[in-house]
């Protein structure tokens, strides 16, 4: 579930790149490098995320199935 979230929100990470790109083209120099800079941000907070979630999931799924054979015993 916690995946499905965040791959929701994909699309407005998709987007705001190309909105990006777009008004780098008809930006100044210096602002271009502006908005250039907060998206590798925001960019770098969202690759970061999914590792972590993805990370996070794996070790539930692992403790989760110690879990089931531990019940069963």
């Amino acid at each position: 579930m916690v995946c499905e979230t965040l791959e929701a929100q994909k699309p407005k990470v998709d987007k705001l790149a190309e909105e990006t790109k777009a008004l780098e083209k008809h930006a100044a120099s210096d602002i271009r490098k502006v908005y250039t800079q907060e998206f590798k941000h925001v960019q770098g907070h969202w690759d970061k995320l999914k590792l972590k979630i993805s990370k996070d999931i794996k070790l539930l799924e692992e403790i989760t199935s110690k879990l089931r054979i531990f019940e069963v015993k």
